[in-house]
């Protein structure tokens, strides 16, 4: 078992790694239209639809993703802060998680796709929860 202050060392480095990643997606809600489409190809997904909503729904879930992760840079800068918020993120990612594993095989996305999404995400939901309950060990006993 690990220190509740190395948990929350651990959890702080966690949220921060996370922000990290989806802080990523800032450059893809602004990324060139043939970008898209070069991407698109290179992943053995066919040619990306020119359609408006198309364009739509990648960007926006592009700018989504980012404006999570600005949210969760701020909680992972003092998360005891916000209890709550910290709380609430281990079984949002793990639900967010296993929606994406369903989003992705009814959209037909490719195994790897599929695997690399959905259950990446859960995992990290689960992990936020494990270092939650260590980092706050001992501070609810009466």
């Amino acid at each position: 078992m690990i220190a509740p202050a190395l948990a929350r060392l651990l959890l702080r480095a966690a949220l921060a790694v996370g922000a990290a990643f989806l802080l990523l997606a800032a450059f893809f809600a602004a990324l060139p239209g043939h970008w898209y489409s070069l991407i698109h190809r290179q992943l053995g997904l066919g040619e990306f639809p020119d359609a408006p909503v198309a364009w739509y729904l990648a960007r926006s879930a592009s700018a989504l993703y980012a404006c999570h992760g600005l949210l969760v840079a701020g909680i992972a800068l003092r998360p005891q802060r916000v209890p709550w918020m910290v709380a609430l993120l281990g079984p949002g990612n793990m639900a967010f998680g296993a929606s994406m594993i369903a989003i992705d095989i009814s959209a037909g996305m490719p195994w790897w796709w599929t695997l690399g999404e959905g259950p990446g995400i859960a995992f990290f939901g689960a992990f936020l929860i494990m270092l939650n309950r260590l980092a706050n060990e001992g501070r609810n006993a009466s």
